[in-house]
């Protein structure tokens, strides 16, 4: 697992760079903007998870996928900042491939799950700036009404196994690297077009 996330670390690095995301962890952001990062982050998971859904199946996780599914709370953040569900559905999403092989597909699990984990000091930082929590506008970020750090551990287990059985260490890397590549392309074009 230690490979893994040294294998991506470069890239997280650089999605705690983007505009949107610098701009939550320096408390500088403000409410429409924050708005704005939420449908962005919206316009990726959505496609993301449809992708993984089809992707994991055979692969037994230890939740049922429905559990592990983040657009949910993305879409009740945007619902309480006023997002109507036409707006929702005319959101911009990103352009995701069809069809992973599984190592891949559980590289880019392995990047949502962990981003459960950055998600609690997001949330905490924009408790501070912008008065919001859980049920107004951080269910996303604070993994509303689970266990971010049972999550990820028990996932974690699981692949870990999963890679000695199989020894895809590298093919599960290499999503998990793409996927943290598209993620940063998609913040970044945010910004290129405000």
């Amino acid at each position: 697992m230690s490979r893994l996330r040294d294998s991506i670390q470069d890239l997280h690095d650089q999605a705690q760079d983007t505009a949107p995301l610098d701009a939550i962890l320096s408390r500088s952001i403000t409410q429409p903007e924050y708005t704005a990062v939420l449908g962005r982050l919206y316009g990726f998971t959505v496609p993301l998870e449809t992708l993984l859904d089809r992707s994991l199946r055979g692969f037994e996780l230890n939740h049922p996928y429905s559990d592990l599914m983040r657009a949910p709370d993305l879409y009740k953040d945007l619902i309480y900042f006023g997002v109507t569900g036409n707006e929702l559905r005319n959101m911009p999403q990103a352009r995701l491939p069809s069809t992973l092989e599984l190592p891949a597909a559980l590289g880019m699990l392995y990047l949502m799950e962990g981003s459960r984990l950055g998600g609690i000091i997001i949330a905490r930082n924009l408790e501070d700036c912008l008065g919001l929590g859980p049920d107004c506008g951080t269910a996303y970020f604070s993994s509303y009404g689970k266990d971010p750090h049972a999550l990820k551990d028990d996932f974690d287990r699981q692949l870990v196994s999963w890679v000695a059985m199989t020894r895809e260490d590298d093919a599960v890397i290499n999503g998990a690297r793409d996927g943290f590549a598209a993620l940063i392309a998609w913040m970044n074009a945010m910004e290129r077009s405000h």
